[in-house]
């Protein structure tokens, strides 16, 4: 376990590590062994709402209707219906999915998208970023034609690690500024429908030094981030630190309601607020959590390197997935209990970490690699 001076010390290199190679221009590596064969899995979530499905279209490559060979390592995913699904990665890879096939998406940034929230179809916010001052951050959105930048260019000193839209004039943005290890907050981006505004969280909260990696709304209209070995929550009104059961690096977050909230991190660590606090979870894996996401208070989903949980409202347990080479899942998200994504990336690994893309689906019955992977 590392105590809590330490990893701050830790966290820039930590999350350097991660990221790093997001910018880096490597030579796409040629896929692993995939071995599709699962045993069958039961129903283990329960139907969620919605948004209605796009019939909006993108400007595209040629639309193959499998997963580039270009494509590298994914890290985020996020969709309003299960027919208009966004996923994004290294390079600034984007991909857009109906339900059937992806198509390689053309991105205002070649940075690394780190998170993906909308409201809509036609309203899609992205976050992208390096590190070390490489290339700075980019925070774009989709109108529903085109993807475009909806900031001016970012501090080089920065990457955008999260965003979260509530409504058209609501959008949050985190930074974390890189010009010194040490003793800097991360910074909160605001956009009301005209502007954009930030503050540091130690103005907002009280002091904090570390990174925040993730960010999730509420139902309620509560606001979780969470980082290095601390969350923080906006009710509305003012932010407010949370003290954790054990010192962890957090990195994701997702709210059912403002007192029904879970987080992942490192070592398997899986954390619960109930409105009164965080508390921890037991977790059957001890390898880091990157994704999670739920559809309900008692369908869960998690997701860290080759391993997929689920929380069915009782306990956690280990879902059986299909044999991937080196897989190192990154995010998660679902439409429904039969229509669930895990993203990340497969294969050799090139310096930095690089890898190819990879997409996971869950019917409600078993794990599988996306039918476009295996296309020609």
């Amino acid at each position: 376990m590392i105590k809590a001076p330490q990893a701050f010390l830790f966290a820039p290199f930590f999350f350097a590590l991660v990221i790093w190679g997001c910018w880096q221009q490597q030579e796409q590596p040629t896929g692993g062994t995939i071995d599709t064969e699962t045993d069958s899995q039961t129903d283990t979530g329960s139907e969620s709402d919605t948004a209605s499905d796009s019939d909006s279209e993108s400007d595209t490559d040629t639309g193959t209707g499998y997963l580039p060979e270009n494509a590298g390592k994914l890290v985020a995913i996020w969709g309003s219906s299960s027919t208009d699904i966004w996923a994004g990665g290294y390079d600034g890879t984007l991909l857009h999915g109906d339900g059937t096939n992806w198509e390689l998406t053309v991105a205002p940034s070649p940075m690394c998208i780190h998170d993906i929230h909308g409201r809509s179809w036609d309203d899609v916010y992205t976050t992208s970023g390096t590190v070390y001052g490489s290339a700075g951050y980019a925070i774009m959105r989709f109108n529903g034609d085109a993807w475009a930048n909806a900031t001016d260019e970012g501090s080089t000193t920065c990457f955008s690690t999260a965003v979260w839209e509530n409504s058209s004039d609501d959008v949050y943005a985190i930074l974390n500024d890189t010009s010194l290890f040490v003793g800097l907050s991360p910074l909160l981006l605001h956009f009301d429908g005209s502007d954009w505004t930030s503050a540091h969280f130690e103005a907002l909260a009280g002091y904090y030094d570390g990174y925040f990696y993730s960010m999730t709304g509420a139902p309620g209209g509560n606001l979780f981030v969470v980082g290095d070995e601390k969350t923080a929550k906006f009710d509305g009104t003012a932010w407010q630190y949370h003290s954790l059961p054990l010192n962890c690096f957090l990195l994701d977050v997702w709210a059912h309601a403002d007192n029904d909230a879970f987080a992942v991190g490192q070592n398997g660590v899986i954390l619960h607020h109930s409105g009164l606090g965080w508390s921890h979870m037991t977790s059957p894996v001890t390898v880091s959590l990157h994704g999670i996401y739920g559809l309900s208070s008692d369908s869960v989903f998690a997701v860290g390197l080759d391993k997929i949980l689920h929380y069915d409202g009782a306990a956690w347990s280990e879902m059986i997935i299909p044999t991937v080479e080196n897989l190192q899942l990154m995010d998660v998200w679902g439409s429904s209990s039969t229509d669930v994504y895990a993203v990340g990336g497969f294969g050799a690994e090139g310096e930095f970490g690089y890898q190819a893309a990879m997409i996971l689906h869950y019917d409600g019955v078993e794990w599988s690699v996306s039918d476009e992977l295996n296309s020609e």
